[in-house]
């Protein structure tokens, strides 16, 4: 049935639709031009079209199916006349054009995409110049307007396979990896224009593709899980004052993927259930006993009814919406609709499963993704930078439907999480896109995520609150495994090829583990201790691997933090080599390997550790235990000395306690403390720097000089044990007040080094790193600067008292 013609209506009816429809307006005038080339007589068939179906559904002049089948049929008609043409400039090329969806149902809504393939013999480069020229034809914007949208995505493979596929590829693609909703689809498609062979061969493979004769008894549980998916992603479109009426449960795309699914369930023994419009459909499928005539006849007028608000919604401004608002202007009965879908939701729900509504996924349209980003709080800079690679990183699998749908569902889950620390959300989102780069987006890792239910959680608060351990994760993100279960290997007796790469594990996984629970618990303590733990154990285990290849043995003495079980995030080794008698080659040999190896880059992730070898003394690397005792009694200098008293051997097969004899054995006198204090002294001109910036190390009552006076205290005083700790020795010279401040600045400074990408132990109290961790602290960064500055003050004035080096200031 051809619908009434423009010149039917009269002034006032077409007045009253343009004070309607803007887009009404627009194309009524167009038609008032003579069209001047192809491109613009195309347009203005499309508008005529168009503005036919407007007025047909504004006044009920025609059923909404006929308006729909009009309106298909004037879009194929434009479709394969702008093929034609381009027929005529590429002769040699042998395609054809296949439609999906709605218009391949001859049922298309009046601002719809046209889901489209292209289909062609053979590879040939002018077949993707044709297709663009035909984009150009139907999408280009002039001041014609335009013809349709059209998608190609439905293609072999999606966004990643040939824009223009041949037959065998099309073939086998969906032979081998064709999915449940892929079937679905192909009960539409409809050829368009093109090669009667070619067309014959897709259409015949596509008929075997979606209905088989054997029933397929995973096909549901599949479908269950798509209608899930579609529902989590688009379920916030539902208010109270707001119907999605394409996607709501109960909706135009459930009513669809009910009505197919019964068709490819019943369609491979019954040809006659074939049909590629709704309406043939489900009046077979109630012929056929497949649905009782009550609930054929409830959902062919549902579908109906959908329909035609879903037209007039899309009239008002050819806008591609199906979002019905309690205020259109046509006052829609909105009640009615919503009681219209509840039965249809009881209906599918039978075949399909009930939807649960609190499962929720991220959306698949961008404009929708990016609309739901910026309420979470998500700044356009940082969308307009990175959110299209994340988009776009989909799921790398043989089961797509299923994996895509974890990927949406653990985006979704974990940008809610990214959006509880607004401070650095923005930088999260980065973070992201290496991480889902550097795990290549397997699905297996969406679905590890998704099985572990702190998983999510806990990583989103790394990525927000520690980039340097986000980007662990992100160098090795096969290390997730071993991080949930909080493992780390204690077998490293493997060969030398074998042992570096579980030793750089063993590293990282200490890093990971041990600093998540501090930037959790805030509990220095356990992570000094933990950290020094892997460096003994990693040394120990490469020390023991050197020496069996070089047959000698030579002990570590380990100084600085490292001597005191003081190590912490990101913290370099200081160490020498001590033999029992006069290093022979072999022993300086194995050091030497031992250098390579621990600092070396040969495992990922970089070197072991950095080392620190400025206490060696008289440049040598290994000493003999006596020439050691000999430097620190006659030659080492007073600051070298004081170092010392934190040393301690790692296999414990000489004496400490004659090291820390050989470091007191000379006296102490005025000028050692003048140039003790001259040091200090130094390393405050060097540390200048503006006022906002704090350096924790070097300030003046920063860990430095705190560290150092300590040392010389225990020096000075002789006082016995000498502990290798800091805080151990503050404990023994009773500085407790000094203690908590030291406490205090170590744990700021050591979740510094969790929050800065590079490591530093200078804050600017205006950069965002300074309110990342007033963040951790759950303070604001007013009260979180006044405390920091507070305790280096106090202990600046503590030291006043207590600091031997002291002279005149």
């Amino acid at each position: 049935m051809s619908l009434p013609k423009l010149n039917s209506y009269d002034p006032q009816q077409i007045q009253k639709a343009s004070e309607f429809s803007s887009a009404f307006r627009r194309y009524w005038d167009l038609l008032q031009k003579k069209a001047n080339s192809f491109s613009e007589e195309l347009r203005t068939e499309r508008h005529q079209a168009w503005l036919e179906s407007v007025l047909a559904e504004f006044y009920q002049t025609a059923s909404s199916q006929e308006i729909c089948l009009h309106w298909s049929k004037a879009a194929s008609q434009i479709l394969n006349r702008a093929c034609q043409s381009l027929q005529k400039e590429f002769p040699t090329l042998n395609l054809c054009l296949f439609a999906y969806g709605k218009l391949g149902a001859e049922e298309l809504n009046l601002s719809s995409d046209v889901d489209l393939v292209f289909i062609c013999t053979e590879e040939q480069p002018q077949n993707l110049l044709f297709l663009r020229r035909f984009q150009a034809l139907m999408e280009e914007l002039s001041a014609w307007g335009f013809c349709f949208r059209t998608d190609f995505d439905l293609r072999p493979g999606g966004r990643m396979g040939p824009l223009v596929p041949t037959s065998d590829q099309f073939v086998d693609y969906y032979g081998n990896y064709g999915e449940a909703w892929e079937r679905l689809a192909f009960v539409r498609l409809q050829p368009i224009w093109g090669d009667k062979d070619l067309i014959g061969t897709v259409s015949q493979f596509s008929q075997k593709f979606s209905f088989r004769k054997h029933l397929d008894f995973s096909l549901l549980a599949d479908l269950k899980s798509l209608r899930q998916r579609i529902h989590s992603q688009y379920q916030h479109r539902t208010l109270a004052d707001q119907l999605d009426l394409k996607l709501g449960v109960g909706g135009i795309r459930d009513l669809e993927l009910f009505v197919h699914a019964l068709q490819i369930v019943h369609g491979g023994r019954d040809t006659e259930l074939r049909h590629k419009q709704t309406s043939q459909a489900l009046n077979a499928l109630t012929g056929k006993k497949v649905l009782s005539s009550a609930d054929g006849q409830f959902l062919l007028g549902h579908y109906w009814l959908l329909r035609r608000w879903e037209n007039l919604v899309q009239a008002e401004d050819d806008q591609q919406t199906h979002l019905l608002k309690s205020d259109f202007s046509l006052m829609p009965p909105f009640e009615t609709l919503k009681t219209s879908m509840s039965r249809c939701d009881q209906l599918v729900s039978d075949l399909l499963g009930k939807v649960d509504t609190g499962l929720k996924t991220l959306a698949t349209e961008l404009e929708d993704q990016r609309m739901w980003l910026k309420e979470l709080g998500f700044s356009d800079l940082a969308l307009d930078e990175v959110w299209n690679e994340i988009r776009e990183t989909t799921a790398l699998s043989r089961q797509k439907e299923r994996d895509e749908n974890f990927r949406l569902r653990f985006l979704y889950l974990f940008l809610l999480e990214l959006a509880k620390f607004p401070n650095s959300q923005n930088r999260s989102l980065f973070l992201l896109r290496d991480f889902l780069k550097a795990t290549r987006a397997k699905a297996t890792f969406y679905s590890l995520f998704l099985t572990k239910e702190n998983l999510i959680p806990e990583i989103a608060r790394i990525f927000s609150l520690s980039p340097y351990l986000a980007n662990l994760l992100c160098s090795r993100p096969e290390l997730i495994d071993s991080f949930i279960y909080r493992s780390q290997s204690s077998n490293l007796n493997l060969e030398p090829d074998s042992l570096l790469a579980a030793l750089g594990e063993t590293k990282l996984l200490s890093e990971l583990i041990n600093g998540t629970e501090f930037i959790n618990h805030l509990d220095l303590g356990q992570l000094i201790d933990r950290t020094s733990e892997t460096a003994d154990q990693i040394t120990f285990a490469l020390l023991k691997s050197v020496q069996a290849e070089m047959n000698c043995e030579i002990e570590i003495l380990a100084l600085g933090k490292w001597g005191g079980r003081e190590l912490g995030l990101r913290s370099d080794l200081d160490f020498i080599f001590v033999t029992s008698e006069e290093p022979s080659e072999s022993q300086k040999k194995a050091a030497r390997r031992f250098f390579n190896r621990l600092t070396g880059t040969q495992q990922r992730g970089g070197s072991l550790y950095s080392i620190d070898l400025r206490l060696k003394p008289t440049g040598l690397v290994v000493s003999s235990i006596s020439q050691l005792i000999q430097f620190l009694s006659t030659e080492a200098a007073v600051w070298e000395r004081q170092a010392y008293l934190k040393s301690r051997f790692l296999q414990n097969r000489h004496s400490r306690e004659d090291l820390i004899k050989a470091c007191r054995h000379r006296a102490l006198t005025t000028e050692n403390k003048r140039e003790l204090n001259h040091i200090r002294q130094e390393l405050l001109k060097k540390n200048s720097h503006s006022k906002e910036m704090i350096d924790l190390k070097y300030d003046s009552g920063g860990l430095v000089e705190m560290e150092f006076a300590v040392q010389t205290a225990f020096l000075f005083s002789k006082l016995e044990p000498c502990p290798t700790s800091t805080l151990d020795q503050m404990q023994v010279l009773g500085w407790t007040e000094l203690a908590n401040c030291y406490k205090f600045v170590r744990q700021i400074e050591q979740i510094y080094q969790a929050v800065v990408i590079s490591s530093s132990a200078k804050i600017d109290v205006k950069s965002e790193n300074f309110a990342a961790l007033a963040e951790i602290l759950g303070q604001n960064e007013s009260q979180f600067e006044v405390r920091l500055r507070s305790a280096l003050n106090d202990s600046e004035h503590l030291l006043k008292r207590l600091d031997p080096r002291r002279g005149p200031e």
